[in-house]
C-alpha cells in the first residue's frame, strides 16, 4: 500500500488559504512583508525571554549523562569498526 502523501499546508486555516488564493499580488507581497515583520518580533521575543534561557540551560544539564553515554557508545563503535576495517572485515 503506497504512503499517503502528507499535505504541507494542512495546519493552515482553511479561510485563510481561500482569502490568500483571492489575494492581488500587492495584497500578498504586504502579507509576506506582515508576516515577516511578526517572525522577527518573534525571534527577538525568543532571544530575550529569560525563562526560556533558563529551561533550556537546565534541559541541557540534566540531559549531559545521557549525551556523555551517546558520545562513548559511538567513539567504541568506531573504534570497533577501525579494529574490523584493519582486519579486512568491513
Amino acid at each position: 500500500m503506497p504512503f499517503k502523501k502528507r499535505d504541507t499546508f494542512a495546519d493552515l486555516p482553511d479561510d485563510w488559504k481561500t482569502e490568500v488564493d483571492q489575494s492581488s499580488i500587492e495584497d500578498i507581497n504586504a502579507k509576506i512583508v506582515d508576516l515577516t515583520l511578526n517572525e522577527a518580533e518573534n525571534l527577538q521575543a525568543k532571544s530575550e525571554d529569560q525563562d526560556l534561557k533558563e529551561k533550556k540551560e537546565a534541559v541541557k544539564f540534566a540531559a549531559e549523562g545521557y549525551r556523555e553515554a551517546t558520545k562513548g557508545y559511538r567513539l567504541r563503535i568506531k573504534y570497533i569498526r577501525q579494529v574490523l576495517e584493519g582486519r579486512g572485515k568491513v
